[in-house]
């Protein structure tokens, strides 16, 4: 055994040993065919993350609105506006990304989903 995993071997049970002597990947049992099940479930919190965008972009247009020409106010709402543009460049791009990720994985592997 491993000197690292001997040293925590009492904080963490016989667990550390199993996954060194074994290289880790049996003892974990984690299959690579469910990556799009995991990033399928990070897809889901686009939404969540859309309807936080849409209420940025609410608020940042009410500051701008009622900065009344205060030059302080109108630099930060116009600041949060561009950062709302470039939160939701970020949003879509990555969307994008993993999407074809697992739209390529699903190919390469055959996999459909869990089940299938």
């Amino acid at each position: 055994m491993p000197a690292a995993a001997s040293v925590f071997n009492d904080a963490f049970g016989n667990t550390l040993s199993k996954i060194s002597n074994g290289g880790g990947s049996g003892y974990l049992d984690v299959q690579a065919s469910y990556l799009p099940t995991y990033i399928g479930t990070l897809l889901g919190w686009t939404v969540f993350m859309g309807v936080t965008i849409i209420l940025q972009v609410i608020v940042a247009a009410y500051e701008y609105m009622t900065a009344q020409g205060e030059e302080e106010k109108v630099i930060k709402a116009k600041q949060r506006i561009r950062n709302v543009i470039i939160s939701c460049f970020i949003l879509v791009g990555g969307y994008a990304l993993a999407t074809a990720v697992v739209i390529l994985w699903s190919q390469y592997t055959g996999y459909r989903g869990i089940g299938n």
